[in-house]
């Protein structure tokens, strides 16, 4: 079962940097995002931590600082939502509805932005980019075991259970205001 495919919805990021030089960054990133499938009878969530890495193109002291950034997210909450539903063409169908929390332990993200330097503490960035979460579970114990053979024991009208959830990539814009700590120069952001 796919999860996520085509789906939308709002995402929130949170990075604390250590800038180790003044093109290199090394962060500690959560992530939530919540997807709504365009059944609409179907969603799905993850919070994820993890750690990124940004290339500044340029040093980070100029006002105007392109850069690149790659992330992996070894930690997902993951919740599978899938209310019930029943066929319009033939009623007696259904599918059945469920609820499910479990971790994975693969999310990635791959983006390209650009800070603006407002002042010296502050900056705005934007950016846009790829990113992924893993929705299964480690062995997909419930994905398997879910009954979708409800309302119809007919050989020939059956809804097969999902053997896994498969996870998702994603287009992801993000915006955002950096506020910079440090003695008199960049030294460490938020």
């Amino acid at each position: 079962m796919v999860v996520g495919e085509a789906g939308s919805g709002p995402s929130l990021n949170f990075n604390l940097t250590w800038e180790a030089s003044r093109i290199l960054g090394i962060s500690l990133v959560y992530r939530t995002i919540t997807l709504t499938m365009p059944q609409t009878f179907r969603t799905a969530s993850s919070n994820s931590l993890g750690v990124q890495f940004k290339v500044n193109f340029v040093k980070n002291t100029r006002q105007v600082v392109p850069f690149l950034q790659a992330g992996f997210y070894f930690t997902n909450s993951n919740k599978v939502n899938q209310s019930k539903a029943v066929s319009t063409q033939y009623p007696t169908q259904t599918i059945p509805g469920f609820e499910k929390s479990y971790s994975s332990s693969l999310g990635i993200s791959s983006d390209f932005g650009v800070e603006f330097k407002l002042s010296q503490p502050v900056s705005l960035v934007v950016q846009v980019g790829l990113h992924g979460a893993d929705f299964g579970s480690s062995d997909d114990t419930f994905a398997k075991a879910l009954n979708m053979n409800t309302s119809n024991p007919s050989p020939n009208i059956q809804y097969t259970s999902p053997t896994n959830f498969d996870g998702a990539f994603w287009i992801q814009a993000t915006g955002g205001i950096k506020y910079y700590v440090g003695r008199g120069k960049k030294k460490r952001d938020f």
